[in-house]
């Protein structure tokens, strides 16, 4: 069975309060009050400032990413919900051997059907995958539940560009004091309604390690860290959607490669050719033609507004493949109409240093109620003021 929730949920509810400066005690008494208030106000620009430094040192300190990270190999035992009308979890194994960026392998083991198979990754633009036969592999959703949580927790902050704004917020647990970093002024144009699908808030303790991520509905949490090869990795992995405990991940193996088996890192007979993965932080895709889906009612008449994602290839002509008809329940008929219009949509042939390759994307659908508009005819954001600007617009 999965263990209970931990310290961050087992608290009750989070005290969040923005990072100000508090007065000095002692001032002296003939100070007139107006001089300076009892609280003052959290300065935006600089809690950006700091908000940017945090997530540039963090990045630098969690996880296993990076060019300079020594080869690895990590184990992983987990257990998770299959889908949402699951009654128990059902449990499996991961392990990857990792060399560097592009040169890695993955494999998953585990009692439900879709979550067996291997990954290979031999150089930026190839990759290589094989399951059983007869059978599929969700590698999709194993990379974004097991793979991701614990080897590589801040990928979405490679979408953090330096001109956006955040904000940094204290979080007290109830006996761990948090750094949370997040988006302070969201821009609706790129992400949607729902920016913390793709930037989410992020939580630090003292020691700069990764505690919680929060993206609208979904948490995950981090405990029991480990430090390895200076970077610090958490043994204990939960994901929690709405409050329930959905996916737990324990480390039971974390150590350095020394000499490495190069036969191991070769797909195997029955591999076959992956797409190129469009990861959080990489140029993405131009669409020349989009169309808008006809967005059912829910049961009960009820009307969806929000975010989607659609996975999709992009052929190297530019035509559409989507990808898993994920959904399943009541959310059924509103990814069945996505799905047939996205599969319609167009991009640009995307190229990596020069050479025009099949592409793995995840399609963001805004569901708003609104007549579609296709993102090549939506405005353009404004350009950011200057401080001189912005001073002298007031």
């Amino acid at each position: 069975m999965m263990t209970s929730l931990p310290f961050l949920l087992r608290s009750g509810a989070l005290a969040i309060c923005a990072c100000a400066a508090l007065p000095m005690m002692g001032q002296a008494a003939s100070t007139p009050p107006s001089a300076a208030p009892a609280h003052a106000a959290p300065d935006p620009a600089r809690l950006n400032a700091l908000a940017h430094r945090l997530l540039e040192a963090a990045v630098k300190t969690n996880g296993l990413g990076g060019p300079e990270t020594k080869p690895w190999h990590i184990k992983v035992d987990f257990q998770m919900m299959p889908n949402l009308d699951a009654k128990k979890p059902e449990s499996g194994t991961f392990e990857e051997w990792y060399l560097g960026p592009y040169r890695w392998k993955r494999s998953y083991t585990g009692t439900w059907p879709g979550w067996n198979g291997s990954e290979w990754s031999v150089s930026k633009i190839e990759r290589y995958s094989s399951k059983p036969k007869h059978a599929e592999f969700d590698d999709y959703w194993m990379t974004l539940r097991v793979s991701r949580p614990a080897v590589d927790p801040l990928y979405q902050a490679a979408n953090a560009k330096g001109d956006m704004m955040f904000k940094v917020a204290r979080v007290d647990t109830g006996g761990l004091a948090l750094s949370c970093t997040s988006l302070a002024d969201p821009p609706v144009d790129e992400f949607g309604k729902r920016p913390e699908w793709f930037i989410p808030t992020m939580c630090f303790d003292s020691e700069l390690h990764l505690r919680l991520v929060k993206s609208e509905d979904t948490t995950v949490q981090y405990a029991d860290i480990q430090m390895f090869e200076g970077r610090a990795v958490a043994r204990d992995v939960q994901v929690l959607q709405r409050g329930v405990l959905s996916a737990e991940m324990k480390v039971t193996v974390l150590e350095g490669l020394g000499a490495v088996d190069e036969a191991l890192l070769k797909p195997g007979a029955d591999a076959e050719p992956e797409p190129y993965v469009i990861e959080p932080g990489y140029p993405h895709p131009v669409s020349v033609y989009e169309t808008g889906a006809s967005i059912p009612m829910l049961p009960g008449g009820r009307v969806f507004r929000g975010n989607l994602l659609v996975p999709v290839i992009i052929h190297k002509d530019g035509t559409v493949k989507v990808l898993h008809q994920a959904g399943g329940g009541f959310m059924q008929d509103v990814f069945d109409a996505l799905n047939l219009a996205v599969a319609k949509w167009k991009y640009k042939p995307y190229s990596v240093d020069g050479q025009v390759v099949e592409a793995r994307y995840d399609v963001t659908y805004i569901v708003d109620g609104k007549p579609f508009v296709p993102s090549y005819e939506r405005a353009k954001p404004a350009e950011p003021l200057s401080p001189a600007e912005s001073t002298l617009k007031r």
